[in-house]
């Protein structure tokens, strides 16, 4: 029961923060871009295969930097004025890490949905068929969301050990650009190890484009699952590795409470002045 207490306290805190508005608003240009691009194009029969050949591309250039930014944004507040080390006196840092990566799972969850929701919207926008199997929409959503959660997971051990929230949005960016150029990449397993690539290498649909025609056909093959368990194997690593050092972060914290001063301790002070003590690093 504890952890939904500390839940339902993660909430209170993102209360007016507006945490969902950075999905809404990315779900948004997403749509935007898709219909500024294909909207020459409306009412041709295949034109689902086309959007989820598309979908993950573009979720290789948006959703790292944005699930980095997410990840900043639920973390930060514990950062100012240190009130990271004043919530271990209450609780446990492995509890703060488990409440914060259930709000954030949840919080991609929903994405998700959403953006499931957004890819019919567009297909019916555009005038595609929408009449295509459901699985391949349940395949799609299944491997964006372990995808995402593999990436949350990386900033999350980020947003923990840096209080500069900009290294998790640098990372972001910097992982945006190696799954869209990894895309173009030959198929390898070296291409299948990047988490941020998994958007794309685990995807159903190619295309095949004829040079001397300029014609443009989508296929459906079968879903590579390889790149997502490597995903599953980066949440497991990432996790374990967060949970063993903020363990040994807690336990160095205990240890050096242990110790106290007495009246007969000599304490040898510096002798240069305080101020270039300050500037010295």
């Amino acid at each position: 029961m504890n952890i939904i207490k500390d839940f339902f306290i993660e909430l209170k805190k993102h209360k007016r923060r507006h945490n969902m508005l950075i999905f809404i608003l990315v779900i948004l240009a997403e749509s935007a871009f898709i219909y500024g691009n294909y909207n020459n194009k409306k009412g041709i029969a295949d034109g689902w295969m086309m959007l989820f050949y598309n979908m993950p591309i573009i979720n290789c250039l948006f959703l790292p930097v944005v699930i980095g930014g997410f990840t900043s944004r639920i973390t930060e507040i514990e950062h100012k004025g240190d009130m990271l080390k004043s919530l271990y006196t209450f609780s446990t840092p492995q509890r703060i890490f488990y409440t914060k990566y259930l709000y954030g799972a949840l919080s991609i969850l929903a994405l998700i949905v959403l953006q499931c929701f957004s890819v019919i919207g567009d297909a019916r926008i555009l005038d595609f068929s929408t009449a295509f199997p459901f699985r391949y929409m349940l395949i799609y959503g299944a491997c964006t969301y372990i995808t995402c959660m593999t990436l949350f997971t990386i900033h999350m051990m980020l947003a923990f050990f840096f209080r500069n929230q900009a290294v998790n949005v640098s990372v972001g960016i910097l992982g945006s650009f190696v799954g869209l150029f990894s895309s173009f990449l030959p198929k390898s397993i070296f291409q299948k190890l990047l988490p941020w690539g998994s958007f794309v290498t685990s995807s159903f649909v190619e295309i095949d484009w004829n040079r001397d025609t300029r014609e443009v056909k989508w296929y459906l093959v079968s879903a590579d699952y390889l790149p997502i368990v490597f995903c599953l194997l980066w949440i497991i690593i990432f996790t374990a590795v967060t949970l063993f050092l903020l363990q040994k972060n807690g336990v160095e914290d205990s240890a050096g409470q242990k110790y106290h001063y007495t009246a007969t301790d000599y304490i040898k002070m510096h002798r240069r002045p305080i101020e270039f003590l300050k500037l010295k690093g």
